[in-house]
């Protein structure tokens, strides 16, 4: 009899014992953290102007039958200056932006407009990721160029040359520009537009 009541008290005490050290235990690992997503593409900055798979020639083209919307790149293909401009209608007289450039340019369309190009052509400007800085007349900062300051150079001393710092591709939104002699410094951040008409990276 005795050692039935000291076999329970010993079960006793082991059960006891065991809850107690459960309550100790250590935790239960966490789970393994989910798998980073991937970073995103980043286009490598270069120096030479790569071969678009997209050439659309001179033309008037309406977006939404004849392009798709979107942005581009436009590329001289003469000796002479190239032209573009957006217009609302087919008539051509509500002009929205034009330019004349000598090397290359960037615009951004929507369904419904048309755009006219002269002595150029235009590629998907994620088909042009490198523009030739030495000649260059626009670029897209965090496409084309590093966000960060520039200085640039005047190239003909008979002319002041010209930049301009702007939030859109067709310039309406222009936060910066200026006419200057000799050299000046400008500072892009990722995003904007920087164009230059005779001048370049010194």
């Amino acid at each position: 009899m005795k050692s039935k009541k000291l076999f329970l008290s010993m079960l006793l005490a082991s059960t006891l014992l065991m809850s107690s050290l459960s309550v100790f235990a250590a935790p239960a690992a966490p789970a393994a953290p989910a798998a980073p997503a991937p970073a995103p593409y980043v286009p490598v900055v270069g120096t030479v102007t790569s071969t678009p798979v997209t050439i659309v020639g001179e033309g008037t083209y309406k977006v939404g039958t004849d392009i798709v919307a979107g942005a581009y790149v436009l590329l001289n293909n003469s000796k002479y200056s190239s032209y573009y401009a957006v217009s609302s209608d087919s008539t051509g007289d509500s002009i929205i932006a034009n330019e004349n450039f000598n090397y290359n340019s960037i615009v951004t369309v929507n369904d419904g407009q048309y755009l006219k190009l002269t002595r150029c052509t235009l590629s998907p400007i994620l088909e042009v990721p490198t523009i030739d800085y030495t000649h260059g007349n626009m670029f897209y900062i965090g496409y084309h160029l590093p966000a960060g300051e520039y200085k640039l150079q005047c190239t003909d001393a008979r002319f002041s040359a010209y930049y301009s710092v702007s939030n859109d591709a067709l310039q309406k939104d222009i936060t910066t520009n200026d006419n200057f002699t000799g050299q000046t410094y400008v500072t892009v951040k990722d995003g904007q537009f920087l164009k230059l008409s005779r001048c370049t990276f010194a």
